[in-house]
C-alpha cells in the first residue's frame, strides 16, 4: 500500500502515459494491430492504481449507468459467435473496451490533466497519418482523381476488377495498401472537427493554440477535397450547425425542451423503425409464403420504397434475415456443425456476413446478436444526456468542449451510414469489426472524458469561480 501511497504524488506519469497511449492508437499505423489494445490495458491498469482511491465520494449509480450498458455490450461483441475461434484477442477487447471508457473517465481525476493535452495528442497523431497516406495517394493517382476518372473507373487487378474511385492509398502496419475511401475518410472527417475550435479562440490572444487546430483541421479537409470526396463533407454539417449554434446563438430554457424531445422522438422513432424492419425482413424470409407485416409492406409502394426496394436498406435485410435464426442470437455462427447446416444455408449466412451494411449497428448485429442495437440505442441516449450535462456545467474551455464533442457526433453520425467493413480493396475477405479499430477506442476514452458524475455538485463549482472573480468557460 506504501507503493500505491507513492505513486499518488506521480501524476505526471500517468498522464505521459495516457498521452502516449492516446497517439499511439491513434496513429496506429491505420489498421487494426492487438499491440495497441495491451497497451491500453497496460496504462489502464496503472491508472487504476493511481486514482481508485480518488472515487471516493463518487455518485456510484451515475457512474454505474453510463458504464454497464458499454459493459454488456463489450461482453456481447467480444465473445460472440462470429469471433469465437479468438479466445485470447476476445478477452482483450473486452478489456480495451471498458479500460479506455474508464481512461477516460479516471482522466478527470487529475487536475494537471488537460483537455488541450488530450486533443493535441490525438489530433497531430491522426493528422500524420492522413498526411503521409494523402502525400502517397497525390503520388500514385494525382489530384481530384475521382472526379478525373469518374468516366472510366474500372481497372484489372488478378484478373478481376476494381473502380478506382473507390479506393485510396492509405498506411497500413508499414506499407501503404489500397483502401475504401469510406474507411479512410472517417480520419479525415475527425480532423475537420478541429477547424471549429477557431471560432473560440481568440487570434491577438493565442495565436499559437489557433493554428495549431486550424492546421489540424486543413489536414483533413485538404484529404477530403484533393480526392475528392464531398459526401464526406455532408457528414459534418450536423457538426457545424452545433458549432455555430454554441457560438453565436444563446438556446432558452423552451427551445433547449424542443431541442431535447426532437432528439428523443427521433430516437423512439429509430427504435420502431428498427422494429418494423427487422419483422419485415424476418417475415420475408420464405418469398413465397411471407408474413402478414411483410405483405402488407411489400403492397404498398411507399413503405415497400422504404423497407425493401432502396440500396440502404438490400443490404440490411439481408443481415436481419440472419439474426433471426436462433443460433445467430448471441453473434452469426462461424464454424458449422450438422446441426446448424441442417437449419441455415451456409450460402444465405456466408453473404450476410460478408455484406457490407455501411451501418455499424447493424454490422455489431453479426457479431454480438439482435440485442446490440438495443444497447447501441440506449448508449446513444445515455451519452447524449451525459454530453449536455457536460457542455453546461464542465470547466473546459469552449473550444475544448466543441471539438470532444463534434467529434464524438461526426464520428457517429459517418458510421452509421459509410462504415467499412472491409476496406482492403484487394483482400476483401479481411474483417474490419467496429469496437476492434483502435480509433473507436480513442473515441471511447473521448466518451469518458465527458462524464459528469453529478451535476448538482458542478454548478456550485462554477459558482465559487464566479465569486472568487475568475473565468468560467461555458
Amino acid at each position: 500500500m506504501k507503493f500505491l501511497d507513492k505513486l499518488k504524488n506521480q501524476d505526471s506519469l500517468l498522464i505521459f502515459l495516457v498521452m502516449e497511449c492516446l497517439a499511439l492508437c491513434s496513429f496506429a499505423l491505420g489498421g487494426i494491430n492487438y499491440i495497441f489494445y495491451g497497451l491500453g490495458i497496460f496504462v489502464g491498469i496503472i491508472t487504476i492504481a493511481f486514482s481508485y482511491n480518488r472515487f471516493k465520494g463518487e455518485n456510484l449509480k451515475t457512474l454505474l449507468i453510463f458504464m454497464v450498458p458499454m459493459f454488456l455490450l463489450s461482453l456481447l461483441i467480444s465473445f460472440g459467435k462470429l469471433f469465437s475461434a479468438s479466445i485470447l484477442e476476445n478477452i482483450l477487447v473486452f478489456l480495451s473496451i471498458n479500460i479506455f471508457l474508464f481512461l477516460g473517465i479516471a482522466s478527470r481525476k487529475f487536475k494537471d490533466f488537460k483537455p488541450d493535452l488530450v486533443l493535441m495528442a490525438i489530433g497531430v497523431s491522426i493528422a500524420l497519418l492522413v498526411f503521409i497516406s494523402m502525400f502517397a495517394t497525390w503520388i500514385e493517382y494525382g489530384f481530384f482523381y475521382v472526379e478525373r476518372f469518374k468516366d472510366t473507373p474500372i481497372y484489372y487487378y488478378n484478373a478481376e476488377t476494381f473502380d478506382v474511385t473507390k479506393e485510396t492509398l492509405f498506411l497500413v502496419g508499414f506499407k501503404f495498401k489500397e483502401m475504401s475511401i469510406d474507411y479512410t475518410s472517417t480520419f479525415a472527417v475527425i480532423l475537420c472537427c478541429y477547424l471549429f475550435a477557431p471560432l473560440f479562440i481568440s487570434f491577438k490572444e493565442d495565436k499559437r493554440r489557433f493554428f495549431v487546430y486550424l492546421a489540424i483541421g486543413l489536414v483533413g479537409l485538404i484529404y477530403l477535397l484533393t480526392l475528392p470526396n464531398f459526401k464526406a463533407l455532408f457528414f459534418l454539417i450536423p457538426a457545424l450547425a452545433v458549432a455555430v449554434i454554441y457560438r453565436f446563438i444563446k438556446l432558452n430554457d423552451t427551445a433547449n425542451d424542443i431541442i431535447n424531445y426532437a432528439l428523443l422522438a427521433l430516437a423512439v422513432v429509430f427504435v420502431v423503425f428498427f422494429i418494423f424492419a427487422f419483422f419485415n425482413a424476418v417475415g420475408s424470409i420464405d418469398e413465397m409464403n411471407p408474413s402478414k407485416l411483410a405483405s402488407a409492406i411489400q403492397s404498398h409502394y411507399f413503405t415497400d420504397r422504404i423497407f425493401n426496394s432502396n440500396r440502404i436498406m438490400h443490404p440490411i435485410n439481408i443481415v436481419l434475415r440472419q439474426a433471426a435464426y436462433k443460433y445467430n442470437f448471441f453473434g452469426f455462427v462461424s464454424q458449422f456443425d450438422n446441426s446448424v447446416l441442417s437449419y441455415l444455408a451456409f450460402e444465405d449466412l456466408e453473404e450476410a456476413i460478408f455484406t457490407n451494411s455501411k451501418m455499424f449497428e447493424i454490422e455489431l448485429v453479426k457479431e454480438g446478436g439482435i440485442l446490440t442495437i438495443l444497447l447501441i440505442v440506449g448508449i446513444i441516449v445515455l451519452s447524449y444526456i451525459n454530453i449536455r450535462k457536460y457542455m453546461k456545467v464542465s470547466n473546459d474551455a469552449k473550444h475544448e468542449k466543441i471539438v470532444i464533442v463534434t467529434m464524438l457526433l461526426s464520428f457517429v453520425y459517418y458510421c452509421s451510414f459509410e462504415n467499412s467493413t472491409f476496406p482492403l480493396i484487394h483482400d476483401p475477405d479481411n474483417y474490419y469489426s467496429f469496437f476492434r479499430n483502435p480509433l473507436t477506442l480513442v473515441m471511447l476514452f473521448l466518451l469518458g472524458f465527458t462524464y459528469v458524475s453529478n451535476i448538482k455538485e458542478a454548478p456550485q463549482k462554477v459558482e465559487e469561480k464566479v465569486a472568487s472573480g475568475g473565468e468560467v468557460n461555458i
